[in-house]
């Protein structure tokens, strides 16, 4: 947000569950509260809320979504819908390691001057 810029995020619903992750600038004020900087709040749904920023440019994330009303089961990295779901996951991840790990180290490092760029699953680079 640029500095003293103010943003409303519009009442949607009740079930409405909303996440404000502040990550970089001098303060916020989420209606009459002051946030400073590596804090999340959660914001209700069904109200209006007025976000006003500080003196200086402001980065956050704001993530909101409402319930999928299904059944949720999770176990380490695995969010599925069912037990059954999970112990799948869990064979695949086992069988294949999700295409396995090409890299001859569990922390490659790309060199400083290789720059931006991603690597396709068919092989292609792309470079910005």
């Amino acid at each position: 947000m640029e500095p003293e810029a103010v943003f409303t995020l519009p009442s949607v619903s009740t079930t409405m569950t909303r996440n404000l992750y502040y990550y970089q600038g001098d303060k916020l004020n989420i209606d009459e509260t002051v946030i400073g900087t590596d804090h999340r709040v959660k914001l209700v749904g069904d109200q209006e809320i007025t976000i006003t920023n500080g003196a200086s440019e402001s980065y956050m994330l704001v993530l909101e979504g409402e319930p999928i009303q299904e059944t949720v089961v999770s176990y380490g990295p695995f969010v599925m819908n069912t037990e059954k779901e999970i112990r799948d996951a869990f064979k695949d991840y086992q069988t294949t390691q999700f295409g396995g790990w090409p890299w001859d180290r569990p922390d490659p490092v790309n060199k400083r001057e290789s720059g931006r760029f991603a690597r396709h699953a068919d092989g292609r680079v792309e470079k910005r």
